[in-house]
């Protein structure tokens, strides 16, 4: 685990090129620390045992990728211009959406997969490839189309991006 952690705080040193080193390391592993505890109180990301709690964006998260994977095969495309595409900042996701697809990989027994099969499996009706493939789009941008299709608002699942 050191050296994952190591790998993670280094990329965050890079990215923020903070002027006092010291201080932001100190800021870093307080809130490292923070969320560490916090998950194992159960306020984030649910285990694989423990499912998201019931209704909410999480459940709205979970019926929309229901319906990706239940839509048509493929759409006559482009189905935006790339004028009309969200850009990728305006892409980010909320912990409900991230919640949301790890509650419905977990009903599909999929959370034992590796990316690569989450993301492409060949067969698989809940790979991402398989969810987009009515849009050509991203996860993201898919879920906003499926909610926009239904009138439903979902800022609070996909909107800002303020992290990386």
């Amino acid at each position: 685990e050191l050296p994952s952690v190591l790998k993670t705080f280094t990329r965050e040193v890079l990215r923020a090129n903070p002027p006092d080193i010291y201080a932001f390391g100190a800021e870093y592993f307080r809130e490292l620390i923070a969320a560490s505890k916090s998950a194992r109180a159960g306020s984030e990301c649910p285990s694989d045992k423990e499912p998201a709690p019931p209704g909410g964006n999480v459940d709205l998260m979970i019926n929309l990728l229901n319906a990706l994977s239940e839509a048509p095969e493929k759409p006559f495309l482009p189905v935006r211009r790339h004028g009309e595409r969200l850009s990728s900042g305006r892409r980010g996701l909320s912990l409900d959406f991230l919640r949301g697809v790890h509650t419905f990989y977990q009903a599909h027994g999929a959370l034992a997969k590796v990316m690569g099969d989450v993301c492409k499996e060949k067969g698989s009706s809940t790979s991402v490839c398989a969810l987009t493939r009515c849009t050509g789009l991203s996860l993201a941008e898919s879920v906003v189309l499926a909610a926009e299709a239904r009138g439903v608002d979902i800022t609070a699942l996909v909107g800002e991006a303020n992290t990386f």
